[in-house]
């Protein structure tokens, strides 16, 4: 059993203070934070880019892959940022969700 209080509670103030040290975090590791944070926004970008041509049936220039990429990863990383900042936390299905939802909706725009 995990005691909620005991010294491995993962609050920031425990009933006997707080408990979670800060460390310095290097520039390596800051970065691969920020490229997992935002890597479903890259991944589904990537698809979504490389899947429009094929869904127009037009052989596009490297430009407009390139634009199209950027504008579905741009949307994906603000919605991954609005998830982080309205639920407090990363990694929240909620969050995965509505960015599928975005840029599905994004990619139909763009094709229709």
């Amino acid at each position: 059993m995990i005691d909620a209080e005991g010294p491995d509670c993962h609050v920031v103030l425990c009933v006997r203070g707080p408990i979670i040290k800060f460390a310095a975090m290097s520039v390596w590791l800051a970065a691969l934070h920020l490229f997992n944070f935002v890597a479903p926004a890259f991944g589904v970008a990537l698809l979504l880019a490389l899947a429009e041509p094929i869904v127009k049936r037009k052989k596009p220039s490297a430009l407009v892959l390139f634009q199209a990429f950027a504008m579905y990863f741009m949307a994906g990383t603000a919605v991954l940022m609005l998830g982080l900042a309205l639920l407090a936390r990363d990694g929240k299905m909620l969050t995965y969700a509505l960015l599928v939802v975005t840029l599905g909706s994004l990619a139909a725009w763009r094709t229709r």
